[in-house]
């Protein structure tokens, strides 16, 4: 269910009886149940900055599939092991079912994956929240990670080529 249609259900519910000019109204009105205001249309340092985080993401992956294809020396080895690897990596990190609406012990579980704390400094860099403990977590965590791999995929392939 898109966002959108969330804040629509939400003032039809809090305003009921409600006619389409006041759901308008109170959309455009930028106020919302939880005291939090929001603006239409995405903040552009946020989205910068989120590309910024997905370009780190992307050099993480790089240099891990690098090293790992360099290792095993065999093209059809790679490809299910990245995929046996990056699916579990993917379903536990959030991006597709918010872990807040898992049970406990899967929350915990998705906690050992550095994934899961991108997607949390994602999630609050797209709402406009440039400063939060999620954000400072999910950068440091995902530069940490790049700089192991991409230090691995070095010496990988100074010993492969050496």
């Amino acid at each position: 269910m898109s966002s959108t249609r969330l804040l629509v259900l939400g003032v039809v519910r809090i305003f009921q009886p409600v006619h389409g000019y006041d759901v308008h109204r109170e959309l455009l009105s930028g106020r919302s149940s939880t005291g939090r205001t929001w603006r239409p249309g995405p903040d552009w340092t946020g989205v910068a900055a989120s590309v910024a985080l997905v370009a780190l993401l992307g050099a993480l992956m790089a240099s891990v599939s690098y090293a790992l294809g360099l290792a095993l020396k065999s093209e059809d080895a790679l490809a299910p092991l990245l995929n046996g690897v990056s699916i579990p990596l993917l379903l536990l990190s959030g991006i597709l079912l918010p872990m807040s609406l898992v049970p406990t012990w899967l929350y915990n579980l998705s906690r050992a994956n550095p994934l899961a704390y991108m997607v949390d400094a994602a999630r609050d860099l797209f709402a406009g929240e440039l400063a939060t403990r999620a954000v400072a977590v999910g950068f440091t965590v995902t530069l940490a990670y790049a700089v192991l791999a991409a230090i691995a995929a070095v010496r990988t392939f100074q010993r492969e080529s050496g």
